[in-house]
C-alpha cells in the first residue's frame, strides 16, 4: 500500500499521428510517496480513451472514446 499524491499544477498531454489532428489535454499526474515512478491513472488520462494491449507482442491500441 501506498499514498498517491496529485501533481500541483496540471500537465500537458498530447497523442499526435501524422495526417490527423493532435489530441491534446490536461491533467494531474499523481505521485506514489517514497517511490520514483509517476502514477499515470485513470482520472483524466486514461478515461478518456479505449485501450487493448496484445502482451506477447509487446503493442497496444489506443482510440478515443470521445472528444476531448
Amino acid at each position: 500500500m501506498f499514498i498517491a499524491l496529485p501533481s500541483r499544477e496540471k500537465v500537458g498531454y498530447a497523442i499526435e499521428r501524422k495526417g490527423f489532428r493532435p489530441i491534446r489535454w490536461e491533467g494531474r499526474i499523481y505521485f506514489a510517496e517514497r517511490e520514483p515512478t509517476i502514477l499515470l491513472g485513470h482520472l483524466e488520462c486514461l478515461e478518456k480513451f479505449d485501450l487493448t494491449f496484445y502482451g506477447p507482442e509487446r503493442k497496444m491500441t489506443v482510440l478515443p472514446r470521445f472528444t476531448i
